[in-house]
């Protein structure tokens, strides 16, 4: 998950994707203990500037542009023993560079590539907007889009049921707890039995003469 970091195509080094990682997860932890969103504690754009200049000490941290806000000031020495321990890792396990190719294709795409996965993704976005309207809520709260066409194009498998599996991997992509119980059961049903896509209009043939005038 830390790899979906916004921002992360502009780090260029394996040290300092090791600083993404250390902050990411060290902001992750902290968010679930205080039962809050991460980005609430630091935006991903200040672990983007904090990690591709590396500052050394928690001074040069605050003082580092864009690196700013209550969560960055309050739980400073956090961030900066993450830094630290990005700056400490032996050279083997730094991470390697991230790869793009895990990621689902584009929706309009999904239709011709993979009909029934087109049919899954529409139909649990048709319920989770029923759901955000019934309670007034933007659907971009209840899940990252991203989320759910990931978990869709390429459904969870292992030991157990597929709600369980949904649930894990939604975790797993970073959603809260309170996003993960809500919408899992929704994605679930609709990989199950999604309702039929809708029909295309069978294209006009070139000798359709309707509606033009008679001669």
């Amino acid at each position: 998950p830390w790899r979906r970091t916004s921002g992360i195509h502009k780090v260029k080094n394996r040290r300092a994707l090791a600083a993404v990682k250390e902050l990411w997860t060290a902001r992750d932890q902290l968010a679930q203990k205080r039962d809050t969103t991460p980005g609430r504690l630091i935006p991903d754009s200040a672990i983007i500037v904090a990690a591709t200049s590396l500052p050394a000490s928690r001074h040069e941290l605050l003082e580092t542009k864009g690196f700013h806000g209550r969560g960055a000031k309050r739980f400073v020495r956090l961030w900066a023993e993450a830094l630290d321990r990005a700056r400490e890792l032996p050279e083997s396990e730094l991470p390697s560079p991230a790869r793009r190719n895990d990621a689902p294709p584009q929706m309009r795409t999904w239709i011709d590539r993979d009909p029934e996965s087109a049919a899954q993704v529409l139909t649990a976005k048709s319920r989770l907007q029923e759901f955000s309207d019934a309670r007034q809520v933007p659907i971009e709260n209840l899940l990252t889009p991203d989320y759910l066409r990931r978990v869709i194009w390429r459904p969870p498998t292992g030991a157990g049921d597929l709600e369980t599996a949904i649930k894990q991997a939604l975790t797993d992509l970073g959603a809260r707890p309170w996003q993960v119980q809500i919408t899992a059961p929704m994605i679930t049903s609709a990989i199950e039995d999604p309702d039929p896509l809708p029909k295309k209009e069978p294209p006009k043939s070139p000798g359709d003469s309707s509606g033009s005038p008679a001669g």
